[in-house]
């Protein structure tokens, strides 16, 4: 060892060893402040504010994921030139195990809205969803058309409707469980996302505004191919043992990229709310996180931000690109959001109840009637025609078109054509 360096040695041996020294790394790394927040305090020891800064981002980066021999593809650097990491705080961990337990598909929450999933309040967050991405992309789509698009099924007009609805249907699919998406799969998303949108593919979207930052070329929206993608989605548990964070941070990825051609937005929809599914959260499938990270980008969400605004959630040092304020935030917004969602399903079950209470007790109602009633609360997406009506209980046509009617008038039901064919089905309560 050379002589000029043992007293060096010694001295940094009698810091890491100093009581207060350690209180105050450990307090630190486990607490997220912004770095004029940091620099504005006083380290101990004597040391200056920013190599305190860089010994505490230090730490944060040998707990942090991905492990740093971790080679991430260059798709996994979008968020920053070098390498982005997050660490996993008490209270991150404690969130990411309070929401899988309450949200996995075993949970009482999914038991109650598993059936509600096509129930209008609970459908209106993917229209919440569609609409931040109908932003994002720049489309000339209202938000009140967003969703008679996808709470009334309203036929799409033009390509840019057309992008909504194609992006609604592929939601609905089902996405079978553990399998993560290849690049071909991802392509086909995507085509499928513009199909019968001749003109969307070659449409010039302006992109994105960068949000204020001291980090703005983490904001810079750059194309990133479908290998690229797909090796990303394939690297989740680089970001934890829990592939949540990855998920969120994947997502985020995507949200700042332009994949191949248009509509990347709504492809980072599909994909984080197929992803949750395929690892067992379908709760949170159901969050409209865009939604939610767009109104933090805005600053509309005040209530749940942390210390963090949308564009300075991300520390910069030596040691690379510290997105947990960033996680941190966004899973607060998820906890939030399932709070919300909890409290809908409560809702929800009282309407039914009292609309039950209701139907049984009204005199107007025949038997056939009231059957009929039990049995659209239960499936409020169900729909009837007179056929189906008369089989069911055994009576004349002319009998169950007077009952179907009836109920219209009593404003119990809503009835259209579909074709020939008069379909009835279940109001909403007002």
């Amino acid at each position: 060892m050379a002589q000029g360096k043992a007293p060096m040695i010694a001295e940094l041996n009698e810091l890491i060893h100093d009581e207060h020294f350690m209180a105050f790394i450990q307090e630190k790394a486990w607490n997220y402040e912004s770095r004029d927040d940091f620099l504005a305090s006083s380290p101990p020891c004597g040391l200056d504010a920013d190599t305190t800064w860089e010994l505490v981002s230090f730490v944060r980066r040998m707990s942090g994921w991905p492990p740093v021999r971790s080679q991430m593809p260059r798709a996994g650097k979008a968020l920053t030139p070098d390498l982005a990491f997050q660490t996993t705080p008490p209270s991150v961990e404690a969130t990411i195990s309070e929401l899988a337990a309450r949200c996995d598909e075993h949970s009482r929450l999914w038991e109650a809205l598993e059936p509600l999933i096509r129930h209008r309040r609970i459908v209106s967050p993917l229209a919440e969803d569609l609409a931040a991405a109908v932003e994002r992309e720049g489309l000339a789509i209202s938000y009140e058309t967003v969703r008679a698009l996808i709470l009334d099924t309203r036929e799409p007009q033009g390509d840019d409707e057309r992008i909504v609805a194609n992006t609604a249907a592929l939601l609905w699919e089902p996405c079978a469980p553990g399998t993560i998406p290849t690049a071909d799969v991802l392509r086909d998303l995507h085509q499928a996302i513009v199909c019968g949108t001749d003109s969307f593919e070659s449409a010039s979207r302006a992109a994105a505004a960068a949000p204020p930052s001291s980090m703005p070329e983490a904001f810079v929206q750059r194309k990133v191919s479908f290998e690229e993608l797909a090796r990303v989605a394939g690297q989740e548990s680089q970001w934890g043992v829990h592939p949540l964070p990855g998920i969120i941070m994947n997502a985020g990825i995507l949200w700042n990229s332009r994949t191949v051609g248009p509509a990347n937005a709504f492809l980072e929809v599909v994909l984080r709310r197929r992803a949750l599914a395929r690892i067992g959260l379908p709760v949170l499938a159901c969050v409209p996180l865009s939604s939610l990270r767009l109104s933090w980008e805005r600053g509309s969400a005040p209530e749940l931000l942390e210390p963090f605004r949308y564009g300075e959630a991300f520390l910069v040092s030596e040691f690379g690109l510290d997105c947990t304020p960033y996680l941190i935030q966004m899973l607060a917004m998820m906890e939030h959001y399932v709070d919300k969602l909890e409290g809908e399903v409560r809702a929800i079950a009282a309407a039914d109840a009292a609309r039950r209470e209701a139907v049984s007790r009204d005199a107007r109602l025949s038997h056939r009637q009231k059957d009929l009633l039990s049995t659209l609360i239960a499936d409020p997406d169900a729909r009837v025609d007179v056929g189906a009506y008369r089989e069911r209980f055994d009576c004349a046509v002319s009998t169950a078109r007077d009952d179907l009617n009836r109920l219209v008038d009593l404003r119990y039901c809503s009835t259209a054509y579909q074709g020939k064919k008069q379909v009835f089905w279940l109001n909403e309560m007002s």
